[in-house]
């Protein structure tokens, strides 16, 4: 996986993150304050060929445009739904058990069939 440099927006401390974690919560190493990175200015963005970011991630999940495309995709490999709209959406299981999002991330970046299927989708929703 391909790192970028990212800033916390508390401290301006720079470190690297896996592209595919842009978006995701952190504990800054510096400040000790839980951040979402951010991407300086300038910084050179790794090829990366199907990853998506978490924050990729969740806009698909959120957002009201991108469910209808999403969900059955997600209802299909795992047997999950979502629950509620915008922020607060939660991604439950088969027993409405909440699903932690960045772990879900992980799992569908990890599967090729499953990162290129939603990386596909992702691009059709977005053009």
């Amino acid at each position: 996986m391909a790192a970028v440099t990212t800033k916390c927006p508390n401290c301006g401390a720079l470190s690297q993150t896996e592209y595919q974690q842009i978006g995701a919560p952190i504990t800054c190493s510096t400040c000790r304050e839980k951040v979402v990175p951010e991407i300086p200015n300038g910084a050179v963005i790794p090829y990366h060929e199907w990853d998506l970011t978490y924050k990729d991630f969740r806009q698909l999940v959120e957002d009201r445009v991108y469910r209808a495309e999403i969900e059955p995709l997600l209802g299909e490999w795992f047997g999950y739904r979502l629950i509620g709209d915008g922020p607060g959406t939660i991604i439950a299981d088969h027993e409405n058990k909440p699903i932690e999002p960045l772990w879900l991330h992980g799992q569908i970046q990890r599967e090729p069939d499953k990162q290129y299927k939603l990386y596909q989708t992702a691009m059709s929703l977005w053009r």
